[in-house]
């Protein structure tokens, strides 16, 4: 977690980094928010896509 808020809800920014990986993504943890739904939204497609 960051020490940040969402300008847009006011929730917690959370940094994720992937082992392995040089790509870090700071994200909303709130679903319904715009700064979150983008990544939530990605990750349920990422899902649907390992397990076809």
């Amino acid at each position: 977690m960051l020490g940040e808020t969402c300008e847009i809800c006011g929730w917690v920014i959370f940094r994720l980094k992937e082992d392995g990986k040089n790509s870090e993504e700071d994200f909303c943890l709130n679903r319904r928010c715009k700064g979150g739904r983008k990544y939530w939204k990605k990750q349920a497609m990422e899902l649907k896509i390992r397990l076809r």
